[in-house]
């Protein structure tokens, strides 16, 4: 069995259509905890699905998407803190035009 990993990933994408497809699929993979940013607890395997994904939909030229590996599930989503308005816990959809 492998063992998963604790990622933030981050996003910034030029296009309106672009980002709401990279929100899309990012729902798959772990929990909005800003607009385009997650946490995502993954397996190897993940990590390479969801890079493989978001590699078919963001325009290198423009956009950018950032992986932080935190190591072997060290971090629990409600070590997380900020200030102002937190949208850890809020279900975030994209909208679909």
């Amino acid at each position: 069995m492998a063992t998963t990993r604790d990622f933030i990933v981050a996003y910034d994408i030029c296009a309106p259509k672009r980002l709401r497809r990279v929100h899309r699929t990012m729902l798959g993979f772990g929990q909005a905890i800003q607009y385009s940013v997650f946490f995502c607890q993954c397996s190897p395997a993940q990590i390479h699905a969801m890079k493989l994904a978001l590699a078919e939909l963001i325009d290198p030229r423009e956009d950018q998407v950032i992986f932080v590996d935190l190591g072997f599930q060290t971090l629990r989503l409600d070590t997380i803190t900020s200030l102002g308005c937190s949208r850890a816990r809020q279900t975030l959809e994209a909208i679909v035009f």
